[in-house]
């Protein structure tokens, strides 16, 4: 169903152009939708008639859109913050929350609440009522962490995180903690800068850290870094170390590592104004040298992380001072060859020769049977040791013999008519033998 009326173009401007219709009502049109070549007194017929199928398609796609939106947004509604506690110290406390699941509402503000939890003790349970909090900051950070600090030493404090969203106000539930004594340093987190050479090394401060419960010990300055030991004073330190910058940037105290063996010595938390890295050795508030590591502790902390590895050593000790052993008797009888030697003994240098070049077979199944002992599983250490008890024992054996004959033989062939002849070469006996009858050959001449 249509409708056609003519109308007469009144008033034309570069906007709104005025119609008129044959009743002399009055029309208010856009310019734009009219042709170009009209002018006042145009007479245009105008049709309006309903188009039913584009009105179709919309109805059907904004009732899609309906259910779409009535379906899925359950599933992006807002949920109340977690907060949890990252770490505590003696007068601070560091606090977490997870990201925000805000779903489809847009975040306004964030807020932290806090009370004092006064006369209960640490142990106990206590049920705090929302309306007893208030409001200790307002926070626009995106790292997700808090740290309050100035807090009490061992005092028990409540917090809650609220998140005002557009979907309404959100809180999380109220977390209970306390502060730490001043003997417990499980919270602490320290890095370790330069240290000079022969004064601390990090084994030092590894032992002293483990007996205080100090378990984040590292080389590396983050946010959650409590202190910054460093003894070092080179300006090259100053401007390179980066480590050293971030420290200073984040105002963590930067102490030299004799406060950590201060507290272990005092066996409680030491202020660290008299440890300050920069201090001078003349400076009378200087503590560091009142408590200097003790390295004998070291020796016995890196002797005892070092204990369970090594599960082998009597067996491989026992085998090596065997072959110890061996060797040192071995090293006597060419020394005692080497003396006969000298005395004139020409006899014995292909015996000792032999001694020295060729390597008894007993050594070699000593080799053989230390390699078979460590590729051998657990359950056979013991019977391979027993074997190396047997092995080594044959060989100190041999080794006696070897020596017993070689005395006999530097007994038998020594005599006192041999003695003169030392000063002589060792010389061939078929050589010697010549030159004597070239001399009677000589000898006779003359007398004839």
């Amino acid at each position: 169903m249509s409708t056609t009326i003519d109308v007469t173009v009144g008033k034309h401007d570069s906007s709104i152009s005025y119609l008129t219709t044959p009743d002399f009502r009055i029309l208010e049109y856009p310019s734009a939708l009219l042709p170009n070549d009209i002018k006042t007194g145009t007479v245009l017929t105008i049709t309006m008639a309903p188009n039913v199928s584009v009105e179709k398609e919309k109805n059907e796609s904004f009732l899609n859109f309906q259910n779409n939106l009535l379906k899925n947004l359950p599933q992006f509604t807002t949920k109340p913050p977690v907060l949890k506690v990252k770490s505590k110290l003696q007068t601070s406390i560091n606090l977490t929350w997870d990201e925000f699941e805000l779903g489809a509402s847009c975040l306004k503000s964030v807020t932290l609440w806090h009370k004092d939890i006064v006369n209960v003790d640490s142990d106990e349970n206590v049920s705090i009522d929302e309306d007893e909090l208030s409001q200790v900051a307002t926070l626009y950070n995106t790292n997700n962490t808090y740290r309050m600090s100035g807090l009490g030493i061992e005092s028990k404090h409540a917090f809650q995180l609220r998140i005002d969203t557009s979907n309404g106000l959100f809180k999380s539930d109220v977390v209970t903690t306390s502060t730490l004594s001043v003997n417990d340093f499980s919270g602490f987190n320290i890095c370790v800068g330069a240290l000079s050479t022969g004064n601390v090394t990090v084994d030092d401060i590894n032992a002293v850290a483990d007996s205080l419960g100090i378990k984040n010990v590292n080389r590396v300055c983050n946010k959650d870094t409590t202190h910054f030991l460093t003894d070092v004073l080179d300006d090259e330190n100053e401007i390179n170390d980066k480590h050293l910058l971030m420290a200073k940037e984040l105002n963590i105290p930067i102490v030299a590592p004799h406060w950590l063996q201060g507290c272990a010595v005092e066996n409680k938390l030491l202020g660290v104004k008299g440890f300050y890295y920069k201090l001078s050795n003349d400076d009378p508030s200087n503590l560091v040298a009142k408590y200097p590591f003790q390295k004998d502790f070291t020796e016995k902390f890196l002797s005892n992380n070092v204990q369970p590895v090594l599960s082998k050593e009597p067996q491989e000790i026992s085998s090596k001072n065997n072959d110890e052993e061996i060797s040192e008797d071995k090293k006597s009888s060419n020394i005692n060859t080497e003396n006969d030697m000298d005395d004139g003994h020409g006899s014995i240098e292909e015996t000792q020769i032999k001694v020295e070049d060729e390597t008894p077979e007993s050594e070699e199944e000593d080799t053989s049977a230390d390699v078979v002992a460590e590729n051998q599983p657990e359950e056979r250490v013991m019977e391979t040791s027993n074997q190396l008890e047997t092995v080594n024992g044959e060989e100190i054996s041999q080794t006696a013999i070897k020596d017993n004959q070689l005395k006999v033989n530097n007994d038998l062939t020594v005599s006192p008519s041999t003695e003169k002849s030392t000063s002589k070469s060792l010389t061939p006996v078929s050589t010697q033998s010549k030159k004597n009858k070239g001399k009677k050959k000589k000898n006779n001449k003359k007398k004839k």
